[in-house]
């Protein structure tokens, strides 16, 4: 399995100091990164030339959508799926060897703590489009994977189980901090998904279950977890490790990595 990081740490760093940023991502032992269109947008090649210069590959390119597009926009937002998945797959095979689109969403029109039947029916009807979208482009050789937070797995999943049962066509990249900081059951959820699985993001639950620690410094069964992404897991998949807030500081991600090491990665 291909070991990568998140560039989202570096917030707009990695726009305007591309090459000095994978240069000391290079440094830190991970095979690739992720990075998303937010900080990019169209100009993808030019990352790919950058990273390919430092002998890295592209894990995912991330984008973020309002999922209730899907049902009042469904061609606008099919088309700029598709116009995403145009552009890396123009990206040389060594960069990226996945083409993967890795996908959150956000839902502005479902409360956080409950779900009527009309938001229900709304994402359900919302799913069959991205699951059409999600089929055309994996017959173009583009993998939509679908990046979770905490909200997909509140309420009892529901919004997670919508999105399981009515977009097949759809892989999972699930974030397994979120997963758990969203009361989902990791072991459950990969066994659920089998076979939609080739993309994960690995982070360690703080202490105070708020936030998120550094690898090794937080409560979650890292062992355990691994353990369950290494059966679930193609070998040619990626598991990338997220740092999102705190210091931008390399050495976290090489303590990653020597972390990773040392429970046998």
């Amino acid at each position: 399995m291909n070991l990568g990081c998140h560039a989202v740490l570096f917030g707009n760093r990695i726009k305007t100091d591309t090459d000095n940023i994978l240069k000391n991502l290079a440094k830190t032992g991970f095979a690739g990164i992720e990075a998303g269109f937010r900080f990019f947008g169209d100009n993808v090649s030019a990352l790919a030339e950058a990273l390919d210069k430092q002998g890295l590959m592209l894990s995912g390119f991330h984008i973020g959508v309002k999922f209730n597009q899907f049902l009042a926009e469904p061609e606008k937002t099919g088309d700029f799926l598709y116009h995403i998945a145009d552009k890396i797959r123009e990206i040389p095979e060594k960069v990226m060897p996945l083409k993967n689109i890795v996908m959150s969403a956000s839902f502005e029109n479902l409360p956080d703590d409950s779900l009527p039947e009309e938001n229900l029916r709304t994402l359900e009807e919302a799913s069959v489009n991205l699951d059409e979208i999600a089929s055309n482009l994996k017959r173009q050789g583009v993998i939509i994977n679908y990046h979770n937070h905490a909200l997909e797995f509140s309420d009892g999943g529901v919004i997670y189980q919508v999105l399981r049962d009515h977009v097949p066509n759809m892989n999972f990249a699930f974030d397994l901090g979120w997963v758990e900081a969203g009361g989902g059951d990791i072991e459950t959820v990969l066994k659920e998904t089998a076979g939609r699985v080739w993309y994960v993001h690995l982070r360690d639950v703080a202490p105070d279950r708020k936030d998120f620690a550094d690898l090794g410094k937080g409560i979650s069964d890292l062992p355990k977890i691994i353990s369950l992404v290494k059966e679930a897991v193609p070998g040619e998949g990626w598991l990338v490790v997220e740092y999102e807030t705190g210091e931008q500081d390399f050495d976290r991600y090489t303590r990653a990595r020597d972390y990773l090491r040392e429970l046998g990665w």
